[in-house]
């Protein structure tokens, strides 16, 4: 599947479930992960655009923050 919007364009590369996220770019591991300009999750492994994110790749932001 591809999507564009304005002068963004990506392919996705996992069949992704409705209401979950994917990577508009590149992604390295331990880089911090927004949605909605909120910080959701560390990456656990590097991410190339068009990926899925879900817990296979990202950890808890707010669990991290939690334990401390």
């Amino acid at each position: 599947t591809e999507l564009r919007s304005n002068e963004v364009f990506v392919r996705i590369n996992h069949n992704i479930p409705m209401g979950h996220k994917f990577s508009l770019k590149d992604i390295n591991k331990g880089e911090l992960v927004k949605k909605y300009g909120q910080i959701i999750g560390i990456t656990t492994q590097d991410i190339k655009t068009g990926d899925w994110i879900h817990t296979h790749n990202l950890k808890s932001y707010y669990l991290e923050v939690a334990k401390k």
